[in-house]
């Protein structure tokens, strides 16, 4: 029996069928309690978006944006998943600094 050794590693390779790696099953669980919190906030905007705004011709676009946008994430998310977990030196509070320096 021939087997073909891959370059990519093992981590990567065990992506589950949606693209989740099983040991970070862990990790959506944590972000639960976010994902509660943000769906508490968005969901009445989306209603009165798709009562109100959305009605109008002038921005009846906004739910084929919004639907492409979704399309193009979950299209891409074994990318977005594996991305690389290190951080830059420059850090958010020294970009945060340097924007309100150039504010003022």
């Amino acid at each position: 029996m021939i087997t073909e050794r891959s370059s990519v590693p093992q981590s990567q390779r065990d992506v589950g069928c949606i693209g989740i790696n099983p040991s970070r099953k862990a990790t959506w669980l944590e972000w639960l309690p976010v994902a509660i919190g943000l769906l508490a906030l968005y969901v009445p905007t989306f209603y009165n978006l798709a009562n109100d705004l959305w009605q109008q011709d002038d921005y009846a676009h906004g739910p084929i944006i919004l639907t492409v946008i979704l399309w193009l994430i979950w299209d891409k998310r074994a990318i977005l998943l594996a991305a690389p977990t290190h951080t830059a030196p420059v850090t958010a509070s020294h970009c945060w600094s340097a924007a309100c320096c150039f504010m003022f």
